[in-house]
């Protein structure tokens, strides 16, 4: 039987698993905890589908707080890019 405890999901799901999405999955990235460690992947109702982060961490509040950072880095790419984009249609 499965320990459901290192199985377990955790509530904070801020960005969308790539590598869940190029197997076809549509799932959100979030802290999941395993034997090495705590660690950015996605699952689902069957277990774990991927692993989105190349590290492990030894607390649940150090990966996420890199999940957080790696949203705020997305929001901050896409907020550039569409200053950039914004930018490149005010008439000179």
């Amino acid at each position: 039987m499965r320990d459901n405890r290192q199985q377990q999901r955790h509530p904070i799901q801020l960005t969308s698993g790539y590598l869940a999405a190029t197997i076809g999955f549509d799932l959100e990235t979030t802290v999941l905890r395993s034997a090495g460690g705590y660690y950015l992947g996605t699952s689902n109702e069957m277990g774990p589908v991927s692993r989105e982060s190349m590290e492990y961490w030894k607390t649940y509040a150090e990966a996420a707080r890199a999940l957080a950072g790696s949203r705020n880095d997305a929001s901050s790419r896409s907020e550039r890019k569409k200053q950039e984009t914004d930018d490149e249609c005010v008439p000179r």
